[in-house]
C-alpha cells in the first residue's frame, strides 16, 4: 500500500511539475529554440522602430500609396511571408511587415499572444498613419489581424486570413496535437493557459473572437491538409459565422497544409480576384 501511495505521489508531483513547465514553454516563443533574428528582406525594405517594436517598411515605386500590413506565423519572422509580400509588391502596394512579440527582430515578450501581436500591429499602423490598410495574416498573424479588426473595425479595409482558427478556446490543444503530443498529458497546462489568457484580457478574449464580428471584405484561406487547425473542426464554424458578412469569401487550397498555402499555383489568382471584386477597397 505504501509503495502504491508513494508511486502516486511521485507521479502527481511529476505531472504537476511538467505541466507548470509546459505553461512557460507553450506560451512563449523561446529565443533559444526559434527566435529568428538575423535576416533581411528584399524590396529595399528598411527596418524601423516604434517604441520597442521592430518592423519592416518597403515603399513601392508604383506610387499607388496603398498599404498592406503582413503578419507572420508562430515561431517565425517576417521572412516567412516573402511570397505574400511579392504578390502585393507586384500589385503596387507599400509593404509593412511586422515581427510579432518575442519573434524575429523583437526581443523577449512574456505571453506573446495574438492579442499582443494585434497591439503591436495597431501601434505601427498609428505610427505610420496608415489609412485603411489591407491586413494579411498567417496563423498567429491571422489571429492578430482578426483581433485587431474586432477591436478596431475602422482600421482594415480588407482582411486576408490564412490558416486561422475558428475559435481561440482550443488553440493550446490544437498546438499539442500538431506537435503529436496527446493533450491529456498537458491538461493542466492548457487549463491554466486559458485561465491566464482570459484573466489577462479581462474576459474580452477569447469570448469576442468570432468571425461574426467582421464586417469588412474578408478572404479566409485554408489548406485542405491543415494539421494545426483542421479543416473538419474549424471550417464549418467559420462558414457559419461568415453567413452574416456578404463581403466574405473562403477558399480551400487542395493538397496544402498549415503554412504552405502560398505555394499553391492558384494562391495569387485567388487573392487578386478577390481584391478586384471589391468595388472600392481603398
Amino acid at each position: 500500500m505504501e509503495i502504491v501511495l508513494l508511486s502516486f505521489l511521485i507521479f502527481t508531483e511529476t505531472y504537476i511539475a511538467i505541466n507548470i513547465l509546459g505553461i512557460f514553454v507553450l506560451n512563449n516563443n523561446l529565443a533559444i529554440f526559434w527566435n529568428k533574428k538575423g535576416y533581411a528582406l528584399p524590396f529595399n525594405a528598411q527596418l524601423k522602430t516604434v517604441g520597442k517594436i521592430n518592423y519592416w517598411v518597403a515603399k513601392n515605386p508604383s506610387g499607388k500609396h496603398s498599404a498592406v500590413v503582413i503578419l507572420h506565423g508562430w515561431g517565425e519572422n517576417s521572412l516567412q511571408m516573402i511570397r505574400q509580400a511579392e504578390l502585393y509588391w507586384e500589385l503596387g502596394y507599400d509593404l509593412y511587415l511586422i515581427d510579432g512579440p518575442g519573434h524575429g527582430m523583437n526581443g523577449w515578450y512574456w505571453f506573446p499572444t495574438g492579442v499582443a501581436y494585434s497591439e503591436f500591429t495597431h501601434c505601427v499602423i498609428q505610427a505610420e498613419r496608415l489609412s485603411e490598410p489591407l491586413i494579411h495574416g498567417l496563423s498567429f498573424g491571422a489571429i492578430a489581424a482578426t483581433i485587431l479588426a474586432i477591436r478596431h473595425p475602422e482600421i482594415p479595409s480588407v482582411l486576408i486570413l490564412e490558416a486561422v482558427p475558428s475559435r481561440l478556446d482550443d488553440v493550446y490543444a490544437d498546438f499539442l496535437r500538431f506537435a503529436k503530443i496527446p493533450p491529456i498529458l498537458f491538461a493542466l497546462t492548457t487549463w491554466m493557459s486559458k485561465l491566464i489568457f482570459s484573466l489577462r484580457y479581462r474576459h474580452e478574449f477569447p469570448q469576442k473572437y468570432s468571425f461574426k464580428n467582421l464586417k469588412m471584405p474578408t478572404l479566409i484561406i485554408y489548406g485542405e491538409k491543415d494539421n494545426m487547425f483542421s479543416l473538419d473542426k474549424h471550417f464549418p464554424v467559420i462558414l457559419n459565422d461568415l453567413k452574416q458578412n456578404p463581403l466574405a469569401k473562403t477558399w480551400i487550397a487542395n493538397g496544402k497544409g498549415h503554412a504552405n498555402i502560398s505555394t499553391h499555383p492558384q494562391f495569387k489568382n485567388q487573392i487578386t480576384d478577390f481584391l478586384n471584386a471589391i468595388p472600392h477597397p481603398f
